[in-house]
Formats: structure tokens, sequence, C-alpha cells
């Protein structure tokens, strides 16, 4: 049922997001053709008012699709579980968890869509053949000579790291919406305001959370990190390059880890709060 619901979900939101993702991709290419042609002039007023709506609508069309999922998202949340589409919902043989993951994965897939989406769009703005030809060329050999002999499977692994924790992010952050929305739900003829008032309280509870950790728990761990980091010199009194850069990465590793364990924390509480708000006081089982 759960590829049902995400088939479902998928298709809804599609018809929202597409003619938003052609809009901004026309956009880029007309700000494009005013940008590249554009000469200055003193008589070429009617120029310069266009160069100027061509960058402006475009500008608009990057903010609203990077506001789109956050508001797509919210809205379609509250909509088929708590709306008039609630009841509908409430007759599927589904579960909260299947509901949520339904939500969360797609809302998911088109914020990583989004932000492709703009970075092609300012691709096709910017792009020059000769320039970025150019460009590429001295940065591959920048990088073959200043980086890739210092360059470590550790260090690739990080940067994975760093992209799992990106999208864990975003997954947990929409989550806090959806919290929030179903906290509502519990304020009786007041649910929007309540969801108003229960995201600002999980915010809250975050930075107080976010605050303990890096006033209680950082202090205690800061003396084994930065004894890890310390330059590591050798019997000739050089430094050791290797192992400097291996403890360094080491220290990255760590602290990748511990911020995603913090989002985790974060991420299951508000799921099980969710979802037992979900079952216990909505009925969506």
């Amino acid at each position: 049922m759960l590829k049902k619901l995400l088939k479902y979900e998928l298709y809804s939101t599609a018809r929202v997001f597409l003619p938003f993702y052609l809009a901004l991709l026309v956009l880029s290419v007309v700000a494009r053709t005013t940008v590249w042609n554009y000469t200055p002039h003193p008589d070429s007023t009617w120029m310069d008012i266009l160069l100027g709506l061509s960058l402006g609508f475009y500008i608009i069309a990057i903010v609203a699709v990077f506001l789109l999922t956050t508001v797509v998202s919210v809205v379609r949340y509250y909509r088929n579980l708590y709306g008039d589409e609630g009841y509908l919902m409430q007759t599927l043989p589904v579960t909260a968890d299947q509901l949520l993951w339904s939500k969360l994965l797609i809302s998911s897939l088109w914020s990583v869509l989004s932000m492709g989406m703009i970075l092609l769009s300012l691709g096709i703005l910017v792009w020059q053949k000769e320039t970025w030809l150019i460009a590429f060329q001295e940065i591959a050999a920048a990088w073959n000579r200043e980086i890739a002999p210092l360059w470590t499977g550790s260090m690739t692994l990080a940067v994975v790291e760093f992209c799992a924790l990106c999208l864990f992010s975003t997954i947990v952050s929409t989550l806090s919406y959806y919290t929030a929305i179903t906290l509502g739900q519990l304020m009786g003829k007041h649910r929007i305001l309540g969801a108003v008032v229960s995201y600002i309280g999980i915010t809250i509870v975050i930075e107080l959370f976010v605050t303990f950790v890096t006033t209680v728990l950082m202090p205690v761990v800061a003396g084994p990190v930065a004894e890890r980091f310390l330059v590591v010199i050798d019997e000739s009194g050089q430094v050791a390059q290797e192992a400097t850069i291996s403890n360094a990465m080491a220290v990255v590793h760590g602290f990748l880890w511990f911020l995603a364990a913090m989002v985790l924390i974060q991420g299951v509480a508000q799921y099980l709060l969710t979802r037992w708000v979900m079952v216990h006081k909505t009925n969506l089982a």
C-alpha cells in the first residue's frame, strides 16, 4: 500500500511542481538572452527596463521554487489527513507509518529536484562555453596539482556522509511541520493556531536541546577531539603530512556523526510523537 500512496502523492504534487520548474527554466533562458545581449547605452532605456524585468522575474521564480516544497508539503499534509480528504484517508487500509513515510519521501524528493532545477537555471543563465571551459581546465589542473595527491578514501566518505546528512536533515525539517500540524489537531476549533503555537514550541525545545549539547556535552569531548587534531611530527622534526590529514579526517567524521546523532534524536522524537497522536487522538491508524 505504501507504493500506491507514493505513486498517488508523486502524481498529485507533480501537477504543481512541473509547471513551476518549466516557468523557471523559461525565465532563465529569457534572462540569459537579455543579459548576454545587453549593451549599455545612454538611449537604451527600454533595454534597461527589459533587463531589470527579466532578472527580477527570474529571481522571483527562484524564490518561488525554493519555497514551493515547504508550502506544498504543509498544505497537502493538512488537507489530505486533517481536511476534507482526511475522512477518505480514514477509510483506506493504510497505517500511520505509511501515511507519514509517503509524505516525507515525496517531499524530500521534490526538495532535491527543486535544488537541482535552481542550479540548472543558474547554469543556463551564466553558461558561456569558452569562459567556463577555461575555468574548468584551470580547476582541474589545480585539483591534480594541489588536492589529488592528498585526497583519500576517507575524504570521499566524508563527502558522502555530508550529503546524506543534508538529505536526512531535510526529512527531519519537514517532519517538524508535520508534528506541529498533528499537535494542532488537539486544539479543537483552533487547529491552525494550535499548529503555529506547536511549531514555535518545537523550535524552542530544539534550541534548548542544541544549547544543552553544545554547552554541556561538547566540552566533555572537546579535549579528545583537540588531541586528535594535533599536528603529527615525525622523527626528523617534520610534519607527518599523511598522519596529520588522517587525524583531521577522523575529527571531520566524528563531527558529522555527532551532527547526525543530534538530527536522529530530533527525528525519532518527532516521528514517535506524531505517530502516537495520529493513532490515538485522530484515528489515523
